[in-house]
């Protein structure tokens, strides 16, 4: 875990992501990062063929964008057809983990 999140913990990661929403310019592409963070848990509920629908239906990308972000997705996994609870990028699922925890944590004042 130290090597694929250089070492951060959960929260680290979810304060950066929020900071990061609030600080950037308004030109920058904030919905990116939320967009991420949504696939993550959609990739947890769903296939390897649904994520890769769900790109191409509304996130018009082309398909070789869809293949790679349905690849980092479900990388690791050798059964993609099966729906695993959990079983996403560590990386990823930390950053969500992360960002939710951050979010609650704000929401509760």
């Amino acid at each position: 875990m130290k090597r694929g999140t250089a070492g951060y913990i959960i929260d680290e990661e979810g304060l950066a992501i929020t900071a990061a929403e609030q600080e950037l310019p308004e030109s920058h592409e904030k919905l990116t990062m939320r967009k991420k963070y949504f696939l993550v848990g959609y990739a947890q509920e769903h296939n390897f063929v649904q994520i890769s629908d769900y790109l191409r239906d509304y996130d018009q990308k082309s398909l070789l964008g869809v293949f790679k972000t349905a690849y980092r997705l479900k990388r690791g996994i050798q059964h993609t057809t099966q729906i695993v609870p959990g079983a996403v990028s560590l990386q990823d699922t930390i950053y969500l983990q992360g960002y939710k925890r951050v979010q609650q944590w704000l929401e509760q004042g």
